[in-house]
């Protein structure tokens, strides 16, 4: 049985053409930007909240953008060849494949076998885990396991292998523009209400209205809504901040994902 203890918030990734710039700009939007490291063949960046979930800025290296490599991504001669295999690196590689910007969700489980088994019973079609690791800046190397669906309204699931700490740096009390923790997570589907029994039913979850009578799906200290409302991109980020006016950040410079600051009561 899948329990919402077992069950954590972790991260949104956004997709990146220059990660040198993006960090840049989100260092000017006011957030302390910590370089993750290398992924193969590519490198990330992390913006950490104190509830334990980030952003994760990740940019290719500047290997794939050679002429051969660049000709079987256009090609779809990657996709092909893991979508045969179907790993959870198949749904990864949707990420590299479509427009820059918000391109994925997380969530942290401490059993991710048992997660995916209870998917396989309910009839869902589970892509094979695979085993990620990534090197900090400071040389060390951290390891996880990575899983999932097919189904593009579920998440991909993260287990560690190495400490959590090690794969995710401490956050600061604040950042500079007063953020301090992740509220909610809100993805722009055309069917919101399936999406949200089917998050709720296959992740354990625990629904709750928000303040406009939207179900909010709980995911520790995270909350998760679907909205059919029409959004600038795919997903948008409600941010507690210690003090000042609620205010939405700048899009362009936060590459595609809608952040709204939120003054703490």
């Amino acid at each position: 049985m899948i329990t919402t203890q077992s069950i954590q918030f972790d991260h949104v990734v956004i997709f990146v053409a220059d990660l040198n710039q993006a960090i840049e700009d989100f260092v000017q939007l006011g957030f302390h930007v910590t370089r993750g490291g290398s992924h193969g063949l590519t490198e990330n960046a992390l913006i950490v909240f104190s509830n334990h979930a980030y952003i994760e800025l990740l940019a290719l290296k500047p290997f794939w953008h050679n002429p051969i490599t660049h000709l079987a991504h256009q090609l779809g001669l990657l996709h092909w060849l893991l979508a045969k295999k179907a790993t959870i690196t198949s749904r990864l590689l949707n990420w590299f494949s479509g427009e820059l910007g918000p391109v994925d969700w997380v969530v942290r489980t401490d059993n991710l076998a048992q997660v995916e088994k209870a998917w396989r019973h309910a009839g869902l079609t589970v892509l094979k885990p695979e085993t990620f690791s990534r090197k900090t800046i400071t040389d060390d190397k951290v390891h996880w396991y990575l899983g999932g669906s097919n189904n593009p309204d579920l998440p991909i699931l993260v287990e560690d292998i190495t400490p959590y700490a090690q794969r995710v740096p401490a956050a600061a009390a604040s950042h500079p523009n007063q953020a301090t923790a992740l509220l909610t997570l809100r993805l722009q589907t055309q069917q919101g209400n399936i999406a949200t029994h089917s998050l709720s039913q296959y992740l354990g979850a625990q629904l709750s209205p928000d303040h406009q009578g939207q179900q909010l799906i709980e995911l520790g200290n995270v909350s998760l809504c679907f909205s059919e409302q029409p959004m600038p991109h795919n997903m948008q980020l409600d941010i507690l901040c210690a003090h000042g006016q609620p205010q939405s950040l700048d899009i362009s410079k936060s590459h595609g994902l809608q952040i709204n600051l939120v003054p703490g009561d």
